[in-house]
């Protein structure tokens, strides 16, 4: 896809010594939207990077309505613009579809929506990203990229177990892979209990190959951050201090 290609064209600019500078002034103008609009701010650019606990990876959130928001206020480098361009189109393209498949759902048209593109890179550990739950109320895959075959795998059962229990008896549960012909696939989130949903795991499976990466973008309808949250097991396990999370 278009997205990833531009993604990677950010990663090099953006990455490269010296890199950053050009991004400070957008970077800061998304740091104070955040706290203006909390959970509602693009990610900062500075935060394309991230390495936990031997996993290491590139991720960026977009919010729609930010590209044109931080235009007012300055020069937006063309890596970034660019990039920005192709999510507004993903988002465009996706919310109206996915809103209506998931209309039944009250409430479902007041609830914010972004997404997040995620490149994974090899790791020695048993799994690029380990089963967890989003933490969205809705996610929904809308395209990857892998360099063999799909390494997405869903859970089929134990959905809504603590996660450390699921990560302790993952090849024991029974799962899926999805092919490239039934995407989007649509994955409750552990703030999917204002609908008495029960979260559903999932994970990428290790790749095989130093050089190899696989791509993801993935569209969420968040939690509004001014609603209370309702305190079930799952926000508790996946949002405790210190806890890596995914989505």
């Amino acid at each position: 896809m278009d997205v990833f290609s531009r993604f990677d064209a950010l990663q090099e600019s953006a990455l490269a010594p010296g890199g950053l500078a050009s991004y400070r002034q957008v970077d800061e103008l998304l740091i104070k939207r955040a706290g203006d609009t909390p959970l509602l701010s693009t990610s900062p650019v500075a935060r394309l990077h991230y390495a936990v606990d031997g996993l290491v990876g590139y991720g960026h959130s977009y919010f729609p309505g930010t590209l044109q928001a931080i235009r007012e206020h300055c020069l937006v480098p063309l890596p970034l613009e660019a990039l920005w361009e192709a999510l507004e189109k993903a988002i465009a393209t996706a919310d109206p579809v996915l809103r209506t498949e998931l209309s039944a759902l009250p409430e479902v048209d007041s609830l914010p929506s972004g997404v997040r593109i995620w490149k994974y890179i090899k790791n020695d550990l048993a799994w690029v990203t380990p089963p967890h739950y989003d933490l969205t109320a809705i996610s929904a895959v809308l395209a990857t990229v892998n360099p063999d075959e799909e390494l997405l795998t869903i859970g089929l059962e134990a959905n809504g177990a603590p996660i450390k229990m699921v990560r302790e008896r993952t090849t024991g549960l029974k799962q899926f892979t999805p092919t490239p012909e039934q995407f989007s696939i649509v994955l409750p989130g552990i703030y999917s209990n204002r609908w008495d949903l029960e979260p559903t795991w999932h994970y990428v499976r290790a790749l095989d190959h130093p050089s190899a990466c696989r791509y993801s973008l993935v569209w969420s309808l968040i939690h509004p951050p001014y609603q209370p949250v309702r305190p079930t097991r799952h926000v508790q396990d996946e949002v405790a201090p210190n806890e890596v999370t995914w989505t």
